[in-house]
């Protein structure tokens, strides 16, 4: 009993290994694959992140996407001092509260995030391109299967939304207009 328990435990974390192995892949060729503008691709993720929220909710205070990101203010405004010092934010007093600052996309910023996103949409479109309807299929299935386990291992009181953006609840199709 105890060699089959043992055969087991190696086939399972084999096959965690595999399915970690296979998630980099796609998460890498489709996700998080450099973008050919060095403004984006020498980001740090931190930087990337508040960057993301502020292209998805324009003139949001800076306590609100702190909340977001699950970051505290003081640690945020780091974050956007140095992407304000790259040209790709600026900050705004609030006309009717002066202590509220309000962040926004200059206009290279607002232009590189349209940019990564197109590029990043045109990846997954011709991957998707290359899968016939049974395979895709088979692959959207494997993946919501995936999320609802990974959603239901972590505790989540309900499945994130797929169709929206997740700091705005904006739908992903409103972002590139």
């Amino acid at each position: 009993m105890a060699a089959h328990s043992s055969n087991n435990s190696t086939a399972d974390e084999k096959n965690k290994l595999t399915l970690q192995n296979a998630l980099m892949r796609v998460a890498h060729a489709l996700i998080f694959q450099r973008h050919p503008d060095p403004l984006l691709g020498d980001l740090p993720l931190s930087q990337f992140r508040c960057l993301a929220a502020t292209f998805h909710q324009e003139g949001m205070k800076m306590a609100d996407i702190a909340e977001r990101l699950g970051v505290k203010l003081p640690a945020l405004s780091q974050v956007v001092e140095r992407l304000v010092r790259r040209g790709l934010l600026e900050r705004h007093s609030d006309p009717d509260d002066r202590r509220v600052v309000r962040i926004q996309l200059t206009t290279t910023g607002r232009e590189s995030m349209k940019a990564h996103l197109n590029a990043k949409n045109a990846r997954i479109a011709a991957a998707v391109d290359r899968l016939d309807e049974v395979n895709f299929q088979k692959v959207l299935d494997g993946l919501n299967l995936l999320a609802l386990a990974a959603e239901s291992s972590a505790d989540q009181s309900e499945p994130a939304k797929f169709d929206n953006d997740p700091y705005t609840k904006r739908s992903m199709q409103d972002q590139l207009q």
